[in-house]
């Protein structure tokens, strides 16, 4: 997102926030900011991301409640790092067994928020993030 401007509604003021990848508009108190907001991260942060992927442990989660919750909190961080881990953790899963609607639906999500980063970065086209991250490895 990229902060359009700053506005007042009863008494408070709000960063009035336009999506990068879509049409969306989102207001945040700027109160609040410093924690809902985080920098986008940089093509060295990005590179180190890519070098550590092979490197992550993860950790397959058989009780669907617990990994569900797992991933939750991986999700809420909408740290790379944290995306990425998520992303490998479920294709592993994939592995050992079938996955859920639900586990798709946060692999799907994961996806979109990590891909969109790293494309909007590193000015590749995000249907090549994947290849991007795998190639080297």
């Amino acid at each position: 997102c990229t902060i359009k401007e700053i506005t007042v509604i009863n008494n408070l003021d709000y960063y009035v926030l336009n999506s990068n990848n879509d049409a969306s508009k989102i207001m945040i108190p700027v109160r609040n900011a410093n924690i809902l907001i985080r920098k986008v991260s940089n093509k060295e942060e990005i590179e180190k991301l890519k070098e550590d992927i092979s490197s992550y442990n993860v950790e397959v989660i058989h009780d669907f409640k617990t990994r569900i919750k797992h991933y939750d909190e991986l999700l809420k961080t909408g740290e790379l790092e944290q995306l990425a881990k998520l992303i490998k953790n479920i294709h592993e899963q994939k592995q050992e067994f079938n996955l859920a609607n639900a586990d798709k639906e946060v692999l799907k999500k994961a996806e979109e928020l990590l891909y969109s980063e790293i494309s909007y970065v590193m000015k590749i086209d995000e249907k090549d993030v994947k290849k991007y991250l795998i190639n080297n490895q």
